[in-house]
């Protein structure tokens, strides 16, 4: 089954402030209803979905929320985030898959999030290609999975 794995990893997923009629809500505000992950690490806090990594509960390695109510073909997301760690790193993976189930890992594409200025915005495929664009980088991937920088400056 393919996934929209509208995940996070270690982050905050506000309920969004403003809605239409044809948007359909991720998160009720009080549960993880939907949710597939590790609750040693995720929880809803004051009314948000929240990853936590402490000293006293370290997270070793990458651990993703999953949403599993529903599979979309085509969608928008909109989230509001805050990391509120000082050296912040996460992201939200989409269009992806099933890496290791038992273990919450996701592989696909993730639009990655951080406190500092070098990743919010890249393109990233975890548990594949890595670093696909920088921000600003405008590449085209061909059939076989290779990339190149673009220099019409258009995304393909």
């Amino acid at each position: 089954m393919k996934l929209l794995s509208l995940t996070a990893s270690l982050i905050a997923l506000c309920g969004a402030s403003s809605v239409s009629a044809d948007t359909i809500s991720l998160f009720d505000g009080k549960t993880l209803r939907g949710w597939r992950g590790d609750k040693t690490f995720w929880s809803v806090q004051d009314g948000a979905i929240t990853g936590e990594s402490t000293v006293a509960n370290p997270c070793k390695q990458t651990t993703y929320l999953t949403y599993m109510r529903d599979d979309f073909a085509n969608f928008e997301l909109i989230v509001d985030f805050r990391l509120i760690a000082e050296k912040g790193n996460s992201g939200i993976q989409y269009r992806s898959q099933w890496h290791n189930k038992d273990l919450f890992q996701i592989k696909g594409y993730q639009a990655d999030l951080e406190t500092g200025d070098n990743y919010s915005g890249i393109f990233y495929e975890q548990n594949g290609r890595g670093i696909v664009a920088k921000q600003g980088q405008h590449v085209v991937i061909a059939a076989d999975g290779k990339k190149e920088s673009h220099p019409t400056g258009r995304c393909y």
